[in-house]
């Protein structure tokens, strides 16, 4: 089944008619607006500053995440998801900085790849314009997808603690008529150290409410928009790769394609293979980082799994069963104790797909290799 159905089309404006460059345009208007991307408007150094102010913001963010995460490093939940906001969120400072840093490279890529496979000299068969343009629209798709799923993921998350407040302060209200001793805790959006109070100074909470606002979207905005240009990037590329095979299939229906494919059709190959060596050097470190910090992740959401208190608590019914007032029961309720007793033996385990247990000692087996 196609995703690009005339509905999908309609609904999210993906024409594949209109060409592969404004296709990326779109990918690139979010980190234009970001400030990461050139921009050749008389306002651009502003957009800049932008980004700028966008990278000092989000270190200090993790850096008071880190802060937080030091000084409750009893509290494995909370460390934990600490340890997955801090590497996420050094990553995309790292994504950013490193494109304003290489943005002449990556600029020459998108360049080459918009402008160079099919030239004036070397235009593109109407079939092979399909296949990219088809390409096109389905990047732009999930690009669009990913993005919107992100702003709802992020949106929800922001207004929460609002919702929190409002109803501990409504609840105050209600079970204090008095109106005056109401203190109803402000919640913010995610852990962090700071050295003023924010829980009950309203100021306060309000100034770092909307830097949470601030970091958050940066992040839910920039990192999708990041990646899905190079997804991109990579779709384009396959369709360029497809239009080719398209042309190689069919050279034996046509004798005169066979004679003209040395002079019109063998440069596109050298292009498509010179542009995926360009990509690599331009993307290598990035994808370095991007792999050690999903091995971080995993490592710290499965530590997560494993020390999970369900088996502990599970063990614990047998002997509150046993301790229980059973003596004073009817026969029905002793039948169903029983029966209680003898599963509660058997303590409940988390498995990952049947195969293996969600332990700590399993964890520990699988991060050591033994």
């Amino acid at each position: 089944m196609d995703l690009l159905s005339p509905k999908m089309i309609k609904l999210f404006g993906i024409e594949p008619e209109r060409g592969i460059k404004e296709f990326l345009n779109y990918n690139i208007s979010r980190l234009r607006y970001l400030g990461i991307w050139r921009w050749n408007v008389p306002h651009f150094m502003l957009n800049r500053a932008f980004a700028c102010l966008q990278i000092i913001s989000l270190a200090f963010f993790a850096i008071s995440s880190a802060i937080s995460g030091y000084y409750n490093r009893s509290d494995l939940d909370h460390l934990t998801k600490i340890t997955i906001s801090v590497v996420f969120i050094t990553l995309l400072i790292f994504k950013n900085i490193y494109l304003i840093v290489r943005m002449d490279k990556v600029y020459r890529l998108i360049n080459q790849l918009e402008n160079e496979f099919f030239t004036p000299v070397r235009q593109p068969t109407t079939e092979q314009l399909a296949i990219v343009n088809k390409y096109g629209a389905r990047a732009k798709f999930f690009t669009i997808m990913r993005s919107n799923l992100a702003l709802g993921i992020i949106t929800f998350w922001l207004l929460a603690p609002i919702k929190d407040v409002l109803t501990a302060y409504a609840t105050d209200i209600i079970e204090d008529e008095t109106h005056n001793n109401i203190s109803a805790e402000f919640i913010l959006p995610f852990e962090g150290y700071y050295p003023y109070d924010v829980k009950y100074n309203i100021l306060n909470y309000v100034l770092t409410y909307m830097w949470h606002v601030f970091c958050g979207l940066t992040v839910f905005i920039g990192m999708p928009a990041w990646d899905m240009l190079f997804v991109s990037i990579f779709i384009h590329t396959s369709g360029h790769f497809r239009a080719l095979q398209h042309v190689l299939f069919n050279l034996e229906r046509d004798s005169q394609k066979v004679k003209s494919f040395s002079t019109t059709n063998s440069q596109p190959l050298k292009k498509c293979s010179m542009f995926v060596k360009h990509l690599e050097e331009v993307l290598s470190p990035v994808m370095l980082m991007q792999l050690m910090a999903s091995v971080i992740a995993f490592c710290v959401i499965g530590f997560q799994m494993s020390v999970v208190s369900i088996k502990t608590h599970s063990e614990r019914v047998l002997n509150a069963a046993y301790h229980c007032e059973w003596y004073a029961t009817d026969m029905r309720f002793r039948k169903n104790l029983r029966l209680l007793m003898e599963r509660a033996k058997r303590p409940i385990k988390l498995t990952a797909g049947g195969f293996s247990h969600l332990t700590l000692e399993g964890f520990a087996s699988v991060s050591t290799g033994t």
